[in-house]
């Protein structure tokens, strides 16, 4: 089982609404499982900007599993998702893209690739998403009554 859950993002909210979503989804996880939020900041949301952060990312993820998210990787649906995280172990850092997607560095440290559908969504969204995706899979395993 998961000891801990770390967030990485890169760069703060824009969105008021979208980061009060995620700390409240947040906030029900942290019943279940330690969280950690780490927010790695770029000069600018341009891919040329990721090289500049690759080593603060790769100590951020030293010792844990890798999610990611993308359009073309493969769906799952939310029992599936409860699965994997009930046999994941240790520490699973969720890590979401910025509007470029992700460098190549992060992608092949990637343990799981995951998506939401094949639309692509705004980033601050796949963050909430994923915080509640969260939440949903910890009531699943636990049998509560959350998912219906």
């Amino acid at each position: 089982m998961l000891s801990k859950i770390l967030f990485i993002n890169f760069g703060k909210f824009k969105f008021k609404e979208a980061e009060i979503l995620f700390e409240e989804y947040l906030s029900r996880l942290k019943r279940y499982v330690k969280t950690e939020v780490k927010e790695i900041r770029i000069k600018k949301d341009e891919p040329q900007y990721m090289e500049s952060v690759r080593e603060k990312f790769l100590q951020a993820i030293k010792g844990s599993r890798i999610m990611i998210f993308s359009e073309s990787a493969n769906s799952v649906t939310s029992s599936g998702f409860a699965k994997l995280v009930e046999n994941t172990e240790g520490i699973l850092s969720v890590v979401v893209g910025t509007s470029w997607g992700y460098p190549g560095y992060i992608l092949e440290k990637a343990d799981y690739s995951l998506n939401f559908g094949k639309m692509t969504l705004p980033h601050e969204l796949v963050r909430v998403l994923t915080a509640e995706q969260l939440y949903r899979a910890f009531t699943i395993i636990k049998g509560e009554g959350y998912h219906k």
